[in-house]
């Protein structure tokens, strides 16, 4: 009997090629979802608490909490932009590399 080459790459590996499940295609997308969802919840979450909690100790009902959650609405408005531009700028950076990268190949 020929004895079969053993590989050291898992099953799905063999099956699907080197590059498929390095980086699936929806990882990007989880993330930028998760820090997105994150600086919304966030700065509610903690608005809401903390301005309940300081409007019953010096008995201001709501304004203390209206202040908070306006605050936590602009906070949760810079994060969301912050993210933004800064998977604008990787994006922009990989096309370029991408771009710097097909252009080299066409030289050579």
């Amino acid at each position: 009997m020929a004895e079969q080459k053993q590989s050291n790459k898992p099953p799905f590996r063999q099956a699907f090629g080197p590059r498929s499940l390095d980086k699936a295609f929806w990882q990007p997308a989880m993330l930028i979802f998760a820090q997105v969802t994150g600086w919304i919840a966030a700065p509610i979450i903690i608005a809401l608490f903390v301005g309940k909690y300081l409007d019953e100790k010096y008995q201001t009902e709501p304004w203390i909490f209206l202040g908070l959650t306006v605050l936590a609405f602009v906070i949760s408005c810079v994060g969301i932009v912050r993210i933004t531009i800064r998977y604008t700028k990787k994006i922009e950076k990989e096309i370029k590399e991408k771009k710097d990268q097909d252009d080299s190949r066409i030289v050579h």
